[in-house]
């Protein structure tokens, strides 16, 4: 009875000396859990992290309206929710228990988005929602933006062969983009969801300077 006892009491001892060594982790596997977040910002925004200065992405860009990208967009933030579910804020410091914090909301916005049967997230301006049904406007959209980044003057490097050879992958995916757009434009106007017609008739010229100059 008595070995019996002694075996539990070190059983209990043993699970408490785990937890602790596992307490003692969390700092650094909540920074690792941010480190792969920031990672993964990039992947899914490579326009922003061209902005940022990662060259590595200035040959990447997403079609963040097409179904495979927003599949995997909810894939991915239910996996960092569930992991910032492992930590409590007596395990991590003050100022990472407030990181976590914007974490968690950051992903439950972004996923909530994607729930909706309008809208998708992540689009390359400045990370704002986008209308899945109605991705380009007059205003804010890629079509204007990527217009802006074959001038030469923003933030895609034109200075050497690589840099076009960049480019042009670039292009590719947004030409995927622009099929994908009209698209989903069609199925909007078959459920009636469409931007007003004045907004459509200030976007038709600026398309048309745009194919007429490219």
């Amino acid at each position: 009875m008595r070995y019996l006892i002694l075996l539990l009491v070190l059983g209990i001892a043993g699970c408490d000396l785990e937890q602790t060594a596992e307490d003692k982790n969390a700092p650094a596997r909540l920074d690792s859990l941010f480190r792969e977040y920031y990672n993964f910002k990039k992947q899914i925004n490579p326009i922003e992290a061209t902005k940022a200065g990662f060259s590595e992405y200035n040959a990447q860009l997403q079609n963040y309206i097409s179904a495979p990208y927003q599949t995997g967009l909810k894939e991915q933030y239910v996996k960092f929710l569930n992991a910032l579910a492992g930590f409590d804020s007596a395990s991590v410091s003050p100022a990472q228990w407030m990181s976590r914090g914007v974490m968690e909301w950051d992903c439950k916005i972004k996923l909530e988005g994607l729930n909706s049967p309008l809208i998708t997230v992540a689009s390359p301006m400045f990370d704002m929602p986008a209308f899945e049904l109605m991705p380009l406007n007059q205003m804010q959209s890629l079509n204007l933006y990527f217009s802006q980044l074959a001038g030469g003057e923003s933030i895609q490097p034109f200075n050497s062969v690589t840099d076009y050879d960049n480019w042009l992958r670039r292009v590719n995916v947004y030409l995927d983009f622009l099929d994908t757009a009209m698209f989903k434009m069609n199925i909007g106007i078959e459920k009636g969801i469409t931007l007003p017609k004045v907004i459509i008739n200030k976007m038709i010229p600026q398309i048309a300077v745009f194919a007429n100059t490219a």
